[in-house]
């Protein structure tokens, strides 16, 4: 909804997580993303950038990491 209210409904699969229960926010300035694991469960995901980029995250329950868009992907 967010998405179609900004008029980008488009790029809504842009810095987001195959798994609903991951939260991804994308700092472009500085060339980084954050990866939130939102529950009680490891997950396992994939995160997709812009440009058909993606990178695959493991996290612990609760984890929080950060990853560089700059650095190699899978």
């Amino acid at each position: 909804v967010l998405y179609w209210a900004a008029g980008v409904d488009d790029r809504y699969g842009e810095w987001v997580a195959d798994d609903v229960r991951v939260e991804v926010a994308h700092y472009p300035g500085v060339g980084r993303f954050a990866a939130l694991n939102n529950s009680t469960d490891r997950v396992s995901t994939r995160i997709r950038g812009a440009d058909g980029q993606s990178w695959t995250v493991d996290l612990p329950p609760g984890g929080l990491t950060w990853i560089s868009t700059t650095e190699p992907n899978n």
